[in-house]
């Protein structure tokens, strides 16, 4: 038996939190509309609208702190949300409604999560970037679909020490073993920009 580390499992607990608020809101709450939640990078399924696919960004130190037992982080996720709508301005402004409504459901949460489990504990989310009005082709069909889109950072203190384990049983390949299908998020929201010319 060796030592290893638990932090896979201790950081993994931050989107899948952020995950949980959503689809409370999905399941009874002010996202009940919303057809599909992605929560990984690469998809395979169809997508119906209205979609919000959620994306993790490269994680970051908290300004210029020195790495310490506990060490704050930036967490940079990035959610589009896709709205289908036979006028194409009408679903820029459903994309944009579902992305104000989504905001909400995380900041309505996040100030109820007061409590610190035994790994993290959220501080504050930081507004990056909102991309109001992207469009989306979709393959083999003429249809487009609005994307609307916000980059929130969520500042998280990790607590290192807490996630030192004893464990035998870690297989890391097993958690990168991914597939390579046709559709990724990049390929949705590479294209969430006004590029200002509709004709």
């Amino acid at each position: 038996m060796g030592y290893s580390t638990s932090i896979l499992t201790a950081i993994s607990q931050i989107p899948l939190t952020i995950e949980e608020w959503i689809q409370k809101e999905i399941d009874n709450g002010i996202l009940n509309d919303v057809e599909t939640f992605i929560t990984s990078y690469q998809n395979e399924m169809e997508l119906e609208t209205p979609t919000i696919w959620m994306n993790q960004h490269e994680w970051a130190g908290y300004k210029d702190e020195a790495l310490t037992n506990k060490y704050k982080v930036i967490v940079p996720i990035e959610f589009a949300c896709i709205e289908y709508d036979n006028d194409l301005k009408e679903g820029e402004i459903k994309a944009m409604n579902l992305t104000g409504r989504l905001i909400a459901s995380i900041l309505k949460h996040f100030r109820r999560y007061k409590k610190k489990n035994e790994f993290f504990q959220m501080i504050k989310i930081n507004f990056k970037t909102l991309y109001p009005n992207g469009t989306l082709g979709i393959e083999n069909k003429q249809e487009i679909v609005s994307v609307a889109g916000v980059l929130l950072e969520f500042v998280i203190l990790i607590d290192w020490m807490q996630c030192l384990s004893i464990n035998e049983d870690t297989n890391t390949e097993d958690i990168f073993n991914l597939d390579n299908p046709d559709i990724t998020y990049t390929e949705i929201i590479k294209n969430n920009t006004n590029n200002g010319d509709d004709t």
